[in-house]
Order: C-alpha cells, then structure tokens, then sequence
C-alpha cells in the first residue's frame, strides 16, 4: 500500500476526523509520519481502536479482513481499503469505489465514484494548452467507452459514497448526486474544490470549497465577505459567483459556477478584462504615499524572514533563491527611496487568472476572491494575469512577459486607468513584483519540494526584478 501520509489527512479531515488520532497499516510511504497512529497485527489494532474509542478516526487499510475486524469493533468506524484494482467487488460489498488521478509526485489530484458517467473532473481542469485540450478529449471518449481506467492512476474503496461525505459540509439545503474532487496544491492554503451536478451528463451547478488548514479556513471566510463586501455596481463590467456558507457544522464555501458553453478562457489580456478592472476601479480608490501601505510594512519582515532561510534542497536552485532574496533586499531599498511618491489603491482580486476568469457577453466572469479585498495597488491585476499566463501556462521568460504587459497598457481601457487616476505604471509594477516574490519565496522554498511552476516563477521574478533595479524603476 502506497497512499501519501498527505492523502491520508485529506481523507480524514473530509470524513470529519480532524485529530491526528488516524490509524494506518502496511503503508511504507506513511511510516515516517508522526501524527499517523500506525498498527501492524489484530492486537495492535484492537488496542488502538480501544485507546482511541471516544475519537474521531479514520482507518485505512489494503486488507479487507483488517476492515471487516476494525468494523466489528467499531461499526460506524469511517474506513477507507486502498486496495487498487485487486480488491474482490464481492469482497467491498457495502464499500463505494473511487478512481483517482494522481500528481507527477504520486499525491491525489482528483476522485471520483467510479460509476460516474461523465469526467465531471475536468471542470476543475486548465485546459488552456493544445497538449491539455487533447487530455480532455481523450478523456471523455475513454468515459463514453466505459474505459475511465485507462486515465484513472488508482482505485480505492470507502464507506462513505460521496453524497454522504459531502452532506455535513453542506447542511440541511443543497443535495447533489454527482460531485468530483480536486485536491489542492499541498501546503499551508490547501483546500478541497468540489465540482457538483444534480443529473448525470450536466454542467456543474456549484462548486465546493471545503480548506484544510487553518490559514486556507481564513481565505474561505474572506472570499464569502469579499463577494458581500463587493460594489453593487459592477454587473455591466464583471459578473461574480453567488456564495453562501451552508453549513454551521463544518465551513465550507458554496459558490455558483458562472461558466456555461457560451464562454471561454484565454491567456490574453483582452479589452474585456480590461473593462472589468476600469469598472473595479470607477467603484472608488485613493491616494497614499508608499511607505503608508500596510504591504510595505510586511515587506521589509518577509525580507528579513527570507535571508533566515537556508539554502533550498526541494528542487528549487539555490542560485537563484539567493540571487532573488539579493535583489529583493535592494528593491526594499528602492522602495524606501520613492517612500513619499503617490500610489493609488483599489479594490482588487489578487488571484486575477486566466483559470479564474471567462469571457462571456456581455461582461467577464470572474471567480476565486478569496485573496479580494480593498487598497490593493491598481494595476496589480493586470500584471498579475499576465505574469501567471505567460509563465505557467506559455512558459515564457520575464522578456515576454514584460512585452506582454507593454501590449495590455496599449488598450483604451487600460490607457483610461492610467489617465484617470494618474497611476505610476513603473512604481506599481515595482510593488507588484516586490509583493509576489516576497510573499512566495519563503513559501516555495520551505516545500518539501517545489512544484516545477514555482521553480519558472522565481525564475521570472528574477529576471524581472533584476531588470526593473537596473533601469532605475522605468522598466516599462
């Protein structure tokens, strides 16, 4: 058995044991965790489940004769038998099969019941390149032949079908038959992202945010008032999700799904994402100088915090963690120097992403607000889609990008943002790439290995910030 210790708490926490009181055998790549309660005979396990009996626990197994005997001891005990595809259907009577779909890193990224009909997943997946459009359409053939195994990386068997393990996090309202998981980015913000459907063969209706973590817990509550908070205003600009908190029990955060056939995302920044930001900004900004924003308060501690670091071992390439954290310490210096220079906030998304966002007539729609919030530097968005699109998905370099960004400033909206509120294009750029390398560098470097996209980010961050301290701060 060879399920991440990773995969065994997000199974836990989405069965309601959110202890560290878990159970576990036979699994190697789990022996190493020190909040996993391993067992490896009967005894052990009689003992265990004795020990623990006023406690929330999960029990995961690749023998079905431990789960029947762990079951006999505690009946409504929530088990999961990862026994991929050699488990006996005889055997799981009474068990709900779930397929898989693994990371590069052998972690989950999707599930789903294996008698879905449709790969309701791929609503949860960026299919911006060719390579990830040809992914999709394969998928959904292997679906209609009934050959969903050729693309599922695993199976495994619980005792929960995926109606009853979502009902807690969505109370006594909402009911949806069909559901796909994605699993999140592991990490302190790790959430789980449920795709919904009430019939088979439909587009989802909602989505499901269900956090992991305490810090993913404060980005939920944030989203829910973000979208409250939000301008009235908006709706011939930018549409945004309906959101409500369900359940009182567990917090999660139900979102409509606002794209439909007749929409579609794209790495350009267009006009229309351009009007939506001109309208963002229409609902009020203001002018402060640059050493009253609380960013650069926390610049300076993230710098400091980062300089602490020892040299990465997760993949990322110690020069250039070094080099960046060099050039951040002079970019906090350049900052310094412009203290008193104006620079106008706004209310801004802060995860403005071709992933969040689809075009649609007659405004864009746009999801994800959980990092929204007041006085965020106008433009912030605007860089902020184009590095993410560039890099992540077009693999492009900070020359690219930074042409790219040149283009977006050419449009009429975007040259209205800049007329109308006299914006500093060069200094807020500068605090945008000072804000987004500070904030995930230590992030990234404290992984316990960095994902390839946050190795081209740091990378990007350099050449960009390398450029903008050599040109003085008028790099564009």
């Amino acid at each position: 058995m060879d399920i991440r210790a990773s995969d065994v708490t997000l199974l836990a926490k989405l069965c309601g044991v959110n202890t560290t009181a878990l159970v576990m055998t036979e699994s190697r790549a789990c022996a190493a965790a020190a909040d996993l309660v391993k067992v490896r005979t009967d005894s052990e396990l009689r003992a265990a489940l004795t020990r623990l009996s006023s406690t929330p626990v999960l029990f995961v197994t690749s023998s079905i004769a431990a789960l029947r005997q762990a079951r006999h001891l505690r009946p409504n005990l929530a088990a999961v038998l990862w026994a991929g595809g050699d488990a006996d259907p005889a055997a799981c009577s009474g068990l709900t099969r779930y397929h898989h779909v693994n990371n590069p890193d052998g972690t989950i990224r999707w599930f789903f019941e294996a008698n879905e009909k449709e790969p309701l997943f791929l609503s949860l997946y960026n299919a911006q390149t060719i390579k990830a459009a040809l992914f999709c359409a394969a998928t959904r053939l292997l679906f209609r032949a009934g050959r969903k195994d050729l693309i599922s990386s695993g199976s495994f068997y619980a005792t929960l079908p995926a109606s009853d393990l979502l009902a807690p996090f969505l109370g006594r309202g909402e009911r949806f038959e069909h559901a796909a998981f994605f699993t999140g980015t592991v990490g302190e913000d790790r959430k789980v992202t449920v795709a919904l459907a009430r019939a088979p063969g439909r587009r989802p209706e909602a989505f499901l945010k269900i956090p992991l973590t305490d810090a993913a817990a404060c980005l939920v509550r944030n989203e829910a008032a973000a979208l409250t908070a939000l301008p009235r205003d908006l709706n011939s600009f930018l549409e945004t999700p309906a959101a409500e908190i369900p359940a009182a029990e567990r917090l999660s955060l139900l979102v409509s799904n606002l794209s439909s056939v007749r929409t579609r995302s794209t790495v350009r920044f267009t006009r229309a994402h351009a009007r939506a930001l001109h309208g963002l900004y229409r609902s009020g900004t203001r002018r402060s100088p640059v050493c009253e924003l609380p960013f650069v308060d926390a610049l300076g501690a993230r710098i400091d915090a980062l300089a602490e670091c020892r040299s990465p071992t997760n993949g990322l390439a110690p020069e250039v963690f070094q080099a960046l954290g060099q050039l951040l310490v002079k970019g906090r210096e350049h900052a310094a120097r412009a203290g008193h220079a104006p620079v106008v906030t706004g209310w801004g998304h802060r995860d403005f992403t071709p992933l969040n966002s689809f075009i649609g007539e007659p405004r864009l729609r746009v999801y994800d607000w959980e990092l929204a919030g007041p006085d965020v530097p106008i433009l912030h968005d605007l860089f902020h889609y184009i590095f993410q699109a560039q890099v992540l998905v077009a693999h492009a370099d900070h020359r690219a990008v930074l042409a790219a960004i040149r283009d977006a400033l050419r449009l009429p909206e975007v040259k209205k943002i800049v007329g109308e509120h006299g914006v500093d294009v060069n200094l807020h750029l500068g605090l945008y790439l000072l804000h987004q390398a500070s904030l995930y560098a230590r992030k990234f470097a404290s992984q316990d290995r960095i994902h390839e996209q946050g190795k081209w980010l740091m990378t990007c961050w350099r050449g960009a910030l390398d450029g903008y301290l050599a040109s003085d701060g008028t790099l564009l």
